[in-house]
């Protein structure tokens, strides 16, 4: 599951930015503004070199979060159950889970920082070529925003979408050993995946644009 999982994501996001630019450069009001074609060719540049790293975090996000809610239900959903024996035999597996859980969210977030921080660097002197050519700061920092952002938000949504499929098997297994609360835990951990992955965007994206 694990390679069908990183291969489609690889597929899927190197087909979004094939069609997402082309759909783009067909309404030339939108894309002749600004820095927009400076914006699209460095996202489409990133899809080239790094598609197979972003399936491989769109993979470590989804692990993350299935191992985290994994933890929480076997472990808190448990202890409100009425099977507290199993409780107790899952405890081990249950913190386990939530550990290397916490683990793959903190690397895959790091690794997406650091790859946009080692890009934003090269990218140095483009930037300093479209300030020559009188682009205002303005655009620049919006250039490397809607970069970043864009490089956080894609691993981020497949991985979500990857989840559908392993919170529906953790519901399930919950159900049968008599956890409770899963839906709570299920949007907690969610939230506080997306909160991470955006304070980590927020803090990459100001590193970046002292380039500009």
């Amino acid at each position: 599951m694990g390679f069908i999982a990183l291969f489609g994501s690889y597929f899927l996001i190197r087909v979004l930015y094939a069609t997402v630019p082309e759909r783009l450069r067909r309404r030339p009001e939108r894309y002749w503004t600004g820095v927009t074609p400076f914006t699209v060719r460095k996202l489409e540049a990133r899809a080239e070199s790094g598609a197979m790293a972003l399936a491989a975090e769109c993979v470590l996000l989804a692990a993350s979060m299935c191992m985290t809610l994994a933890g929480l239900a076997f472990s808190v959903g448990m202890r409100a159950g009425s099977l507290e024996q199993s409780a107790q035999a899952l405890l081990p597996v249950a913190y386990s889970c939530v550990f290397y859980g916490a683990a793959f969210l903190v690397a895959a977030a790091a690794v997406l920082a650091l790859q946009q921080l080692a890009q934003a660097s090269e990218a140095g002197r483009s930037y300093r070529t479209l300030a020559v050519l009188g682009a205002p700061e303005g655009m620049r920092r919006a250039s490397v925003r809607v970069q970043v952002g864009a490089s956080f938000a894609l691993p981020t949504a497949i991985a979500c979408t990857h989840c559908i499929f392993g919170f529906i098997l953790i519901g399930v297994l919950s159900v049968m050993f008599g956890a409770e609360g899963f839906l709570p835990l299920a949007g907690g951990t969610l939230a506080f995946t997306l909160c991470i992955l955006a304070v980590y965007c927020l803090l990459c994206i100001r590193a970046c644009q002292t380039e500009v």
